[in-house]
């Protein structure tokens, strides 16, 4: 019985296209550095939604391009 190969594959692009290095497959098989990466992101992500939670600049400019003027508790209000 003779058992059937895939065919090739046929696009032309496939065969120009370059083949990872030996160390590139290692780093990205190796456990302890996909936990190293993972953790970096998510500390990259952390710091993204702590900065719009506490402290982010909130206000947009207006449609002159002029910032719009602080309001809010510490702002005193005349009249």
């Amino acid at each position: 019985m003779e058992t059937t190969r895939p065919a090739p594959h046929l696009d032309p692009a496939f065969a120009t296209a370059t083949r990872p290095t030996r160390s590139t497959v290692r780093l990205r098989t190796f456990l302890p550095w996909q936990l190293v990466r993972f953790a970096a992101i998510n500390l990259k992500m952390l710091r993204i939604i702590w900065k719009n939670h506490h402290g982010g600049s909130r206000r947009m400019p207006n449609a002159e391009g002029r910032m719009p003027k602080a309001s809010g508790p510490g702002r005193k209000v005349e009249g």
